[in-house]
């Protein structure tokens, strides 16, 4: 007979890359290294992917709703959009708690 093993009520479900979607506190968040074509790297939360195409390169946050960060214009524009779009990830987990 199987185990079942009990799932904490904060991890209700997968994302389709198989991570989180809800998590206890920011402290459970997984960075990556991505490298910008400037050749500058940026540590980017699991829950945020970048969106490269011509008309609106940026990036998404992918936690609760999902929301577009357009970089901005200048040298550090994708660092800036993507500091905004960690910004609100924080809010959701920390204020919203989703």
């Amino acid at each position: 007979m199987r185990q079942a093993y009990k799932v904490a009520s904060y991890y209700p479900c997968l994302n389709e890359t198989g991570n989180k979607m809800f998590i206890k506190d920011s402290s459970e968040i997984r960075y990556r290294a991505f490298t910008t074509p400037e050749g500058s790297v940026l540590m980017v939360p699991e829950f945020i992917y970048r969106i490269d195409n011509a008309h609106s390169p940026g990036w998404q946050l992918r936690f609760g709703e999902w929301t577009d960060y357009a970089d901005q214009a200048g040298r550090n524009g994708s660092a800036i959009a993507l500091k905004r779009a960690i910004e609100e990830m924080m809010d959701r987990i920390e204020y919203r708690g989703k």
